[in-house]
């Protein structure tokens, strides 16, 4: 089995028996879903919102821009007890 780490510390699985492993890792568990017909599909993203979510809910609700000093100043003093 070969898994890679990403670019962001995460691992990525590269077949789906080792994404079976990382989400159930005891092969009792493993042998538990099996029997109950679990079964795991690596897919792209773009794959994956085709077939489970409308387009527009994969869009981000936060304005563009970059984050500037006073933007962050402002999320600090603003009175939410944060800062």
């Amino acid at each position: 089995m070969t898994t890679a780490d990403h670019e962001d510390g995460l691992t990525v699985l590269a077949t789906e028996q080792q994404a079976h492993a990382h989400l159930s890792p005891t092969k009792r568990d493993r042998d538990r879903d099996d029997k109950r017909g679990f079964s795991l599909e690596l897919m792209a993203f773009e794959t994956y919102k085709t077939r489970f979510g409308a387009v527009d809910a994969w869009k981000c609700p936060h304005p563009k821009g970059d984050t500037t000093q006073q933007t962050l100043d402002a999320a600090i003093g603003s009175g939410d007890g944060r800062g």
